[in-house]
């Protein structure tokens, strides 16, 4: 089955910000799984799939700090349905993204 992709970023900056790479931290996959687990009660089975991805999801790699999180979706197209859940509990939808093929999200500021 083909699926597209929602992207979040957890846990960082804007893009614009300088990139910053710490030691591995065994929390972030603690972080991810409580992450996971709201994602999934708030998105129910329009989450095909909730993956961590990214250098942070690798056990003992110096990474940014940042979570990254990809939600596989049946379709992007239905960006009003997941839109309004993922904002219920603090995201917010980056609507300039050259990457068609993928919609981002990022926390917003009080979401720490």
């Amino acid at each position: 089955m083909e699926t597209e992709f929602l992207r979040l970023k957890i846990q960082g900056g804007t893009m614009s910000e300088p990139i910053i790479v710490v030691p591995y931290d065994p929390k972030w996959k603690e972080d991810f799984v409580h992450i996971g687990e709201l994602l999934r009660v708030t998105l129910g089975d329009i989450a095909l799939r909730i993956d961590h991805i990214g250098s942070t999801s690798i056990t003992g790699l110096d990474a940014k700090p940042i979570i990254d999180i990809q939600i596989s979706v049946k379709f992007l197209e239905t960006l009003e349905i997941y839109k309004p859940l993922l904002e219920s509990i603090g995201y917010v939808h980056r609507v300039k993204n050259p990457d068609k093929t993928k919609s981002y999200f990022r926390e917003s500021g009080g979401m720490k």
